[in-house]
């Protein structure tokens, strides 16, 4: 993975930033998130912050992982939590 790592472009955080989407009504009920509890780069407790910083209530899944881990070495169990989320959006 690491010989594939590109240089970050700053424009994404220089530029001003569209209205997101988990705040259109559209897809109230069917907001989710899947949690990586072993995330050294944005922690348990900042992922939760964040979902609890919108207002609106989430289908929350935790998969014991780091920040890459769902989609390199755990994409079955990725899948698995997808499919459970989509099974409970109304």
């Amino acid at each position: 993975m690491v010989t594939e790592l590109k240089p970050h472009a700053t424009l994404p955080f220089t530029s001003p930033q569209p209205h997101p989407a988990w705040a259109d009504e559209t897809f109230q009920g069917r907001l989710a998130f899947i949690v990586t509890t072993n995330d050294r780069a944005v922690p348990k407790e900042a992922q939760f912050g964040m979902m609890a910083a919108t207002q609106k209530p989430w289908i929350v899944k935790e998969i014991a992982s780091s920040h890459c881990g769902p989609f390199l070495n755990q994409i079955d169990e990725t899948l698995r939590l997808t499919r459970e989320i989509v099974d409970q959006f109304s």
